[in-house]
């Protein structure tokens, strides 16, 4: 997991450098948290995630980019005895956790609507990278695959000062993506997530 974040950021920030020489640029860093949705194995509230972005300007109101975010999901449950289906037991306390690592293009349209706030819609299609762990004693359960993942987003730039390329990045997403873990019981990987940070826009 450690490797795959590493070579992700690798590849976005050399994008970053490809995309900076002409025209009108955005990039954005933000922290994230939010609940997973859809499934019973996580459910608790998170407040480990980030997400950077970087896009173009292809007309006044309209961007295009690339985004890579990261998610950690888990959920402790108490000690109690499970029972498995080869006819065994135990006795013990568990983490579950969920994963997950998003690279994806997008497209955001900008609605001018004074010097303070600058409204946006967002989507974004690409692949998720997602885990889906049990660790419980000194065991573990552990599923890894990729999938394809959709990100709806709505919300705001709150521009720091008129004229200044600083501002406020405030937005929820939802997320669905096909990863999946039959034998956990997580069909998809959904999420609803909230991000504060910031955005800068420059030419």
């Amino acid at each position: 997991m450690k490797k795959l974040i590493l070579i992700s950021t690798t590849i976005f920030l050399s994008t970053l450098c490809l995309g900076q020489k002409a025209g009108a640029n955005e990039w954005h860093a933000n922290w994230m948290f939010g609940l997973p949705v859809g499934n019973s194995f996580v459910t608790s509230f998170s407040a480990l995630g980030f997400n950077l972005g970087y896009s173009k300007f292809v007309k006044d109101d309209l961007s295009v980019g690339i985004e890579m975010s990261w998610n950690n999901y888990y959920q402790y449950a108490p000690r109690q005895t499970y029972h498995f289906s080869d006819g065994s037991a135990a006795t013990t306390d568990l983490y579950k956790y969920i994963y997950t690592l998003p690279i994806t293009l997008y497209a955001s349209h900008y609605f001018r609507s004074g010097d303070l706030f600058t409204p946006f819609v967002k989507l974004g299609l690409g692949a998720q990278y997602s885990e889906q762990n049990i660790y419980y004693n000194v065991y573990e359960t552990t599923n890894d695959n990729w999938g394809f993942v959709a990100i709806p987003e709505v919300g705001t730039l709150v521009h720091l000062s008129k004229g200044s390329p600083w501002s406020v990045y405030t937005s929820v997403r939802y997320r669905y993506s096909t990863n999946s873990a039959k034998d956990l019981g997580v069909n998809s990987v959904q999420s609803v997530d909230f991000n504060v940070g910031f955005s800068c826009i420059f030419h």
